[in-house]
């Protein structure tokens, strides 16, 4: 069976036994389900009697297969990824039931940028395959990336937070010492907002470096400087001031979702095995 394009939700896939789509389970019409053949590691010719009736393929297909193969994988190591989809799609429609090209494809979809679909070509190889650990490291690879997607935003938000606020410590303390603006001033910056605002660069760069000791240090000083101007405001009897809290509360949320981020991305991911 070749691949199609399921009218439902628009994905080039090849259809299962029932003729249903494999992402969205919609019904795919005129296309019939052809029996798996026992997978090998590629298309031989001794493969063809050993199918019996379900081996429709000639010597010649098989041996075209495993040329398209063959240039697929060359274009893929030269990252022209659309030359070699191309490739791959009729290295594929020749030879329906050999896993290691379904398992090309999948790598060359992950390298662009297209996990659910390569997620669907490495569970199709491991169906055909499913002794071959090298497919099955790839699809735990392609789940892992693929759920890691969330804590990566997560962390380059609270990394960036973090930068931000230094960032604009430094410079607003430089303006108040440079050009002696009062209002800024009256409103505590100087030398200090500049310190602060080099200590949270440097945390900053180890933030970014996924080190969840230098962000929580960051939550730590930021929390208690909060805590230490509201008290400050309270005191001077100016409640009004607590209005303060609202920015500072936006600026700390992502940086404690950063810190459960950072762990979820240290965790060890198994290298991708090369097809």
């Amino acid at each position: 069976m070749n691949f199609t394009t399921c009218p439902n939700c628009k994905m080039r896939v090849l259809p299962k036994a029932d003729g249903t789509c494999p992402s969205c389970q919609a019904k795919i019409p005129q296309e019939k389900h052809r029996n798996a053949r026992k997978p090998e590691q590629q298309p031989k010719t001794r493969d063809v009697k050993a199918a019996g009736k379900h081996a429709a393929l000639k010597v010649g297909d098989k041996n075209s297969a495993k040329n398209h193969y063959d240039h697929a994988y060359k274009d893929w190591e030269n990252s022209e990824y659309e030359e070699a989809l191309e490739k791959c799609d009729k290295a594929i429609e020749l030879a329906p039931d050999w896993s290691e090209a379904h398992n090309l494809r999948g790598v060359i979809l992950e390298d662009m940028d297209k996990p659910d679909q390569s997620i669907l070509e490495y569970r199709e190889a491991a169906r055909l395959d499913p002794n071959n650990k090298d497919v099955k490291i790839n699809l735990h690879y392609a789940d892992k990336t693929k759920s890691a997607a969330q804590p990566k935003i997560a962390y380059e938000i609270a990394y960036g937070m973090v930068y931000f606020v230094g960032g604009l410590n430094f410079v607003l303390g430089s303006v108040t010492v440079l050009f002696n603006v009062e209002f800024l001033r009256q409103a505590g910056l100087g030398y200090i907002s500049i310190i602060y605002g080099l200590v949270f660069l440097v945390l900053g760069f180890f933030v970014q470096r996924k080190s969840n000791i230098a962000l929580i240090l960051a939550i730590t000083i930021f929390g208690l400087d909060s805590f230490l101007a509201l008290l400050l405001t309270i005191t001077q009897g100016n409640f009004l001031g607590i209005g303060i809290l609202i920015p500072r509360i936006i600026f700390i949320t992502p940086m404690i979702r950063g810190v459960g981020a950072i762990k979820a991305l240290n965790q060890s991911l198994p290298a991708r095995k090369r097809p």
